[in-house]
């Protein structure tokens, strides 16, 4: 048997099947490439419609919240000193809020089971809660009958029996119940 030639010399046909080669290692890797560009750039719209999401969701959430205010009102008689005085709760909201409670200094805390929407309670002070307000009207020129308000820290419940809380500077926060304690520092007795 004679023996088989071995040829050192590449022929046309191994140049063709290493330059196909090489041109499929090129595509594989840009291929590679084009579908991690892609999968990032998916993955940025998907995060972005996420927070959308959230940010819908939590307005949401907030959306009756956000039209329970709480203010101690003075009123002027004279221009002498503040004769009248309350706590007042104000529900702008088109459902009810429940359980209001405003807890005050060395006194039992104001409570009231039910706001109906589209209105207020409004609870007239005593005078030495009066007294404690007055730093807030010093400044304030007395016009009277015209009254003067600072916000005032008291929480409740919402319809959809979400606890949340406004403090004294009228910040909404919400009262995490479930853990056993607040999102927030504790806002101070009004």
């Amino acid at each position: 048997m004679p023996p088989i030639p071995v040829i050192f010399s590449p022929l046309v046909t191994d140049w063709i099947i290493a330059w196909a080669t090489l041109g499929g290692a090129i595509g594989t890797v840009g291929a590679f490439f084009t579908a991690l560009a892609l999968w990032r750039r998916e993955a940025q719209r998907d995060s972005a419609r996420r927070e959308r999401e959230r940010v819908r969701w939590e307005d949401e959430r907030r959306r009756q919240a956000r039209l329970v205010h709480g203010f101690a009102e003075f009123s002027w008689i004279s221009e002498d000193a503040p004769s009248l005085g309350a706590f007042v709760i104000v529900n702008d909201s088109n459902e009810p809020v429940y359980q209001v409670v405003m807890r005050r200094r060395e006194r039992p805390p104001l409570s009231k089971s039910m706001v109906p929407a589209r209105e207020s309670i409004r609870v007239p002070m005593e005078s030495d809660e009066r007294n404690q307000f007055a730093p807030y009207f010093l400044d304030a020129s007395p016009e009277p009958h015209s009254p003067i308000v600072t916000p005032v820290s008291f929480e409740f419940g919402d319809a959809n029996t979400v606890r949340w809380s406004r403090d004294g500077r009228g910040q909404l926060f919400e009262v995490m119940t479930e853990q056993g304690w607040l999102a927030r520092r504790r806002a101070p007795f009004i």
